[in-house]
């Protein structure tokens, strides 16, 4: 039995945008069942590269690159996300990494690359386990830990492996009630293992190593994109630290106009400034608070950051602040009041 509808007459090349090339007709590309795989050497300038897509699912993919010189492994990397067919006839990959990939889809028998740089389906390979850096949804009760990733949406079962403890214990600190998600950040290996109470395999994940547990954040659509001005900003992490998740007041911001108003955790806070493209900086250096004593507030240091704030950048619903030498001073997460 014919494990694809379309056959192995396809061929995935390689798009490189310093080429121009015809696109061709638009494939109708339909599998009947994953994973499906995709292989390939590409020459570079500095080493073979070879390629291995994984298509675990009709909207997710394992993806990895290995860099062989005089026909030996040197590097590797690894990259899991969500993939689609756009109207130019590409396969769009969207993954962990910041940059997305795409792939020209040709039949075989019209390759028109001057460069013939292809990956093809293979019956043979086996599925990719990657190791990745993860931020996603964690939660845990009865024994049991779960994981979901916020990109692809796919929830793994975490092993009681390495480092589980440390993000079990990280956890248990921070939730209000029990089942509780909470937004983590993993360095993690993907294995597929036998489930409990049949010989079919799942995805699950082990934690290599525990990163860090950012209680004020949750994944949000990585395809949607916040606006800097007139957004309720929510304060996360200050100096690469988690904000403390029961403080008497939330801490946040909201820029309008050239004014900035919000709370420091416990005492309310305004003043005014200036936006230069991606530059911002407060007018006067000069913050107006009240003066309310309050312990474990992230004030002191969320007040020295947007004093010393030179530039921002937006990532979908994140907004992060740096300073004159690059330095990421704060990250805030987007929140609609209605």
């Amino acid at each position: 039995m014919k494990k694809y509808i379309y056959l192995i007459t396809l061929s995935i090349s390689l798009f490189f945008s310093s080429c121009s090339q015809q696109i061709p007709q638009k494939q109708n590309l339909e599998f009947s069942s994953y994973p499906v795989h995709f292989l390939g050497l590409v020459s570079g300038a500095n080493c073979t590269m070879k390629y291995q897509l994984d298509l675990i699912s009709k909207d997710n993919y394992y993806l990895r690159t290995v860099c062989f010189k005089n026909s030996k492994p040197s590097k590797s990397s690894d990259d899991i996300g969500k993939w689609l067919i756009d109207d130019k006839n590409t396969i769009v990959l969207s993954g962990i990494k910041e940059s997305p990939k795409y792939f020209y889809i040709i039949d075989k028998k019209t390759i028109s690359s001057e460069l013939n740089h292809k990956l093809e389906i293979s019956l043979t390979a086996k599925t990719l386990e990657p190791r990745v850096l993860l931020s996603g949804m964690y939660s845990y009760m009865a024994d049991s830990g779960i994981f979901q990733e916020c990109i692809t949406g796919i929830k793994f079962p975490v092993v009681f492996e390495d480092e589980n403890i440390a993000l079990e214990r990280a956890y248990l600190k921070n939730i209000s009630i029990a089942g509780e998600k909470i937004k983590v950040h993993l360095d993690a290996q993907i294995s597929s293992r036998k489930k409990v109470d049949s010989n079919d395999k799942i995805d699950n994940i082990i934690v290599k190593k525990f990163i860090k547990i950012i209680p004020k954040e949750r994944c949000k659509n990585s395809s949607s994109k916040a606006k800097l001005e007139n957004t309720y900003w929510k304060l996360t992490t200050v100096n690469n630290k988690a904000v403390n998740k029961s403080l008497r007041r939330e801490a946040h911001m909201i820029l309008n106009d050239g004014k900035i108003k919000g709370n420091a955790g416990c005492n309310g806070l305004g003043g005014s400034y200036k936006l230069d493209g991606d530059k911002i900086s407060f007018s006067d250096k000069d913050i107006a608070m009240t003066r309310m004593f309050c312990q474990d507030s992230p004030e002191i240091d969320f007040i020295k950051a947007l004093k010393n704030m030179h530039t921002y950048k937006i990532q979908g619903e994140y907004l992060e602040i740096f300073d004159k030498d690059g330095l990421k001073l704060a990250r805030f997460e987007s929140v609609y009041l209605y």
